[in-house]
C-alpha cells in the first residue's frame, strides 16, 4: 500500500498535478486551509454555561450564526457536554454551525428547536420542584437565631445593677430578636420552588458521524478550489 501511495506522490509531483489535501498553488492551499474543517477528539468536558440579561439570546454563546439580541429577556444556565472539537480556521465551532457550513440548515434550524423546548420545559414553573431541604434549613437557622439573641438579650439584662443600664443591655439583643422573628414569619415556600437541576445540552452527532460529514466536506471544498 506504501509503494502505491508513494508512487501517486511521485507522479502527482513530476506531472504538476494536485493530490488532496494539496495544491501546488500556494494561494489555493492557503484557501482550503481556511476553510476546511479539522475534528479533534477530547476527553468528556462538561462546561457549566450562564447567560442573562435583556434581550439575551443564550444560543449566541455556541453558535456564530445566532444574534445575540431576542425580543423577550431571557436567563439561562445550563451544562453543555463536548467529546470533541471542530475547529474551522482555528477556532472552535458548534455543531450548529457545524450543520450550517456543511449545508445542513434544517438539521441546524431542528437542533434549535430541540434545544429550545428543553429551556422552555425547564424554565416550566408547572415543571418546578419545593426545595424541601433549603426551607427547613432557613427555618432552623433563624429559629437558633432567635433563641441566640434571647439568650444574650437575658444574660446582658442580668448583669447591669441599675434599670437604665439593663435596659441598654437589654435593647440591642431584642432589637436582633425581632429582627430574625421578622424573617422567620416571612419565609415563603413560594421561594423555595425551583429548577431540579440544570438542562444539560448532548452532542447531536456521533464523533464518527462528524469526521465522515467534514471528511467529506473538505474534499468538496477541495475539488471546487481546484477547479477556479
Amino acid at each position: 500500500m506504501k509503494k502505491y501511495l508513494l508512487i501517486v506522490l511521485f507522479v502527482g509531483v513530476c506531472f504538476g498535478q494536485d493530490v488532496y489535501p494539496y495544491f501546488s498553488d500556494m494561494e489555493k492551499q492557503l484557501e482550503f486551509e481556511q476553510k476546511r474543517i479539522f475534528i479533534k477528539h477530547i476527553e468528556k468536558d462538561l462546561q457549566i454555561i450562564s447567560g442573562g440579561g435583556s434581550y439575551y439570546n443564550w444560543l449566541s454563546e455556541i453558535s456564530a450564526y445566532q444574534p445575540r439580541s431576542l425580543v423577550k429577556p431571557i436567563r439561562t444556565d445550563y451544562n453543555y457536554i463536548r467529546i470533541f472539537e471542530i475547529i474551522l480556521n482555528g477556532k472552535i465551532i458548534s455543531e450548529i454551525d457545524f450543520l450550517n457550513i456543511i449545508g445542513f440548515e434544517e438539521k441546524a434550524d431542528s437542533l434549535i428547536n430541540y434545544y429550545n423546548q428543553i429551556f422552555i420545559n425547564n424554565s416550566n414553573p408547572d415543571n418546578f420542584i419545593f426545595n424541601e431541604y433549603r426551607y427547613n434549613r432557613d427555618k432552623q437557622l433563624l429559629k437558633n437565631a432567635i433563641f441566640v439573641s434571647s439568650v444574650v438579650g437575658f444574660i446582658t439584662y442580668s448583669m447591669f445593677s441599675s434599670d437604665d443600664n439593663k435596659l441598654i443591655g437589654f435593647a440591642l439583643p431584642s432589637s436582633f430578636t425581632a429582627y430574625f422573628y421578622l424573617l422567620y414569619r416571612s419565609i415563603d415556600k413560594k421561594n423555595y420552588f425551583g429548577k431540579d437541576k440544570l438542562p444539560t445540552l448532548k452532542p447531536y452527532l456521533t464523533k464518527e458521524q462528524i469526521k465522515s460529514l467534514s471528511e467529506s466536506y473538505n474534499r468538496k471544498l477541495y475539488s471546487k478550489i481546484a477547479k477556479n
